[in-house]
């Protein structure tokens, strides 16, 4: 449960970024 909309916005742009990288990580490692 998040306490407010900041902190749930924070959550989901970590997550984004999180999402990337991993993004990255799999381009990197397959090409």
């Amino acid at each position: 449960n998040f306490k407010n909309k900041e902190s749930y916005k924070k959550f989901v742009l970590d997550n984004a970024d999180y999402q990337k990288e991993l993004d990255n990580i799999k381009h990197l490692t397959f090409d």
